[in-house]
């Protein structure tokens, strides 16, 4: 039914608990499995420079520093959630295992899940929920909601059991 299943991952250990669930899910389809890490930085580097006001009367080296910085910063995140992906790829990938394929993509989290979805032809999303209900949802908001809300294909979300703890 499904050929091609998208796992969101945030670097999360809450959101890599829906990976026995995928993996169930990309077996009995015979689908092949990709792990998507948004980096979701919020502000692009040319945005850091501008709020640092680097180029602008008083801006000057310290400004231009602290963007460089939080330019840095930004990468060694990149790497380091490139790094979690594909590590996680490794170790579901084995003889019995679907194929897994992962990706590492910047934007915001939830319109850039939907976009890669359509793009690549994933027919199926898989995420985590963190299970939050009611006001804290509606304050707080959801990824997962919006995913769910928004793709035009199929999602499921896996409430995981440490989620439905806190």
């Amino acid at each position: 039914m499904y050929t091609k299943i998208l796992v969101p991952l945030d670097g999360s250990p809450l959101a890599e608990q829906v990976l026995p669930e995928a993996v169930d899910l990309a077996r009995a389809m015979k689908a092949r499995l990709v792990l998507l890490h948004v980096v979701d930085h919020g502000i692009s580097p040319m945005e850091s420079l501008a709020m640092a006001g680097a180029g602008t009367p008083g801006g000057g080296v310290a400004g231009a520093t602290a963007a460089m910085q939080i330019h840095e910063q930004h990468e060694a995140e990149e790497r380091a959630a490139a790094a979690r992906v594909e590590e996680v790829a490794a170790e579901l990938a084995g003889a019995d295992g679907p194929e897994v394929s992962s990706e590492i993509v910047e934007g915001a989290s939830a319109d850039t899940i939907i976009a890669y979805a359509e793009a690549q032809g994933c027919d199926l999303i898989v995420m985590a929920s963190q299970g939050r209900g009611g006001l804290k949802r509606a304050v707080l908001g959801s990824v997962a909601d919006r995913v769910v809300r928004n793709t035009p294909g199929a999602a499921v979300l896996v409430v995981t059991p440490k989620a439905v703890e806190d």
